[in-house]
């Protein structure tokens, strides 16, 4: 079929005299329901002339299966030194039909089948690989996408979603990214108001854990998105995709692709503070904004990562990769990873010192998101007037700082 999936039956001469195995198999299939049309598509393997022949004078799909010396032309009694032969031998050819890319039923005395082969592509229908069609759909020609999180305490209207995107629209040659992004579902709300948009979506099944709320900072919730988003992303670089990862909160102001990877790094990460050099460790990392490109180390990397939680009660993702960081685990993969210097890749921890260089702000060293939206949609009002050549300073980030005096309920 144009799916690469077919049906496959063993015949041999035992099976092919007249009003036999074969001529009872064959009528099953004219009167089953909805199953004539298979025929088409079955593929007799002969394991012998005769088989062969007679497979050929009724116009199927033959193909005759060299046994090396072995004859398996009679009947073969069940567990039989030549019944066991032909299992082997009918297990190697069918492992070689696995490896050219076909999928297939392997049947033969199957008397009453009522659309079973539509059971069959139901089934297959439902294990489709939605992440992978929804990667590719996202991805650029090089197989490089963008990621973000959603969850309904972010889709409201003019909420978190609306404001990233509206910093998309309103960034300096940003707009065309929007059909890069890949929004992460992590409830059905967040789904659904996804598709609304038309943006790419995927809905990521979290294990029976409830992420649909604001999910406080370093609550147990919090927690549990986190590692439930590098498991995820582990999954996306194991396709061969590289990928920006950003939180929603995250202003994208300018294009940041032109300033990644010009020297084949494996890992670019934003920091919370940047010391002014690219290649040390002791820049403290934030994972709400990073660059990593498929490969194996970095496959590795996101295993170990992933692998620390079950010994990290209480930390989370972003504490456990700065452990490794300074334990030495990208040295020990091998991996060069370069440090963002927040004069273009800013947050509220360290605010950007020219407006004129700054990619990304994002609303890191803040609680709730309230708080967030506030200071945030301060920042795209002073960037829309902002025309590149005038001096505009960035707005305090007030409720950012009284979050942290706040009592934040969710």
């Amino acid at each position: 079929m144009g799916n690469k999936t077919l049906i496959i039956a063993v015949l041999n001469k035992a099976y092919v005299e007249d009003d036999g195995m074969l001529d009872l198999f064959l009528r099953s299939l004219r009167e089953g329901e909805d199953t004539e049309f298979l025929t088409r598509h079955l593929l007799l393997v002969a394991v012998d002339q005769t088989a062969f022949n007679r497979c050929r004078a009724l116009e199927l799909n033959c193909y005759q299966l060299v046994t090396e010396d072995v004859d398996f032309s009679e009947e073969v009694l069940y567990m039989s030194e030549n019944f066991i032969k032909m299992m082997w031998k009918r297990t190697l050819f069918l492992g070689d039909i696995l490896r050219r890319g076909y999928s297939f039923i392997f049947t033969l005395d199957i008397l009453k089948i009522q659309c079973l082969f539509v059971v069959f592509v139901q089934a297959k229908a439902d294990s489709v690989d939605k992440l992978g069609t929804a990667l590719q759909e996202a991805s650029m020609g090089n197989k490089t996408l963008i990621i973000s999180v959603l969850n309904e305490a972010y889709v409201e209207e003019n909420g978190m979603l609306d404001l990233f995107l509206r910093s998309l629209r309103e960034g300096e040659g940003t707009e065309f990214l929007i059909k890069h992004i890949l929004i992460v579902a992590v409830d059905q709300i967040a789904f659904d108001r996804c598709r609304i948009l038309k943006l790419h979506c995927y809905q990521l099944a979290a294990d029976g854990v409830d992420l649909s709320k604001e999910q406080l900072y370093m609550s147990d919730g919090f927690i549990n998105m986190m590692w439930q988003r590098t498991l995820f992303l582990g999954d996306v670089l194991k396709r061969g995709y590289s990928f920006i990862f950003t939180d929603m909160d995250v202003m994208w102001l300018r294009n940041p692709f032109p300033k990644l990877n010009h020297g084949n790094e494996d890992l670019l990460i934003s920091c919370d503070r940047y010391n002014g050099q690219p290649f040390d460790v002791a820049n403290p990392i934030n994972t709400g904004f990073y660059f990593v490109s498929s490969n194996n180390k970095t496959i590795a990397l996101f295993d170990e990562w992933y692998g620390s939680r079950n010994n990290s009660a209480g930390m989370k993702d972003q504490d456990v990769l700065s452990l490794m960081k300074y334990n030495g685990a990208f040295e020990q993969l091998g991996m060069k990873v370069r440090f963002l210097d927040t004069l273009q890749f800013s947050g509220f921890c360290q605010d950007s010192k020219d407006i004129n260089e700054v990619i990304t702000v994002h609303a890191n060293c803040c609680r709730g998101v309230k708080a967030k939206l506030a200071d945030l949609t301060a920042i795209l009002n002073v960037w829309k007037i902002f025309d590149g050549a005038s001096t505009v300073g960035w707005p305090a980030h007030e409720a950012c700082s009284d979050s942290w005096r706040e009592e934040i309920t969710v």
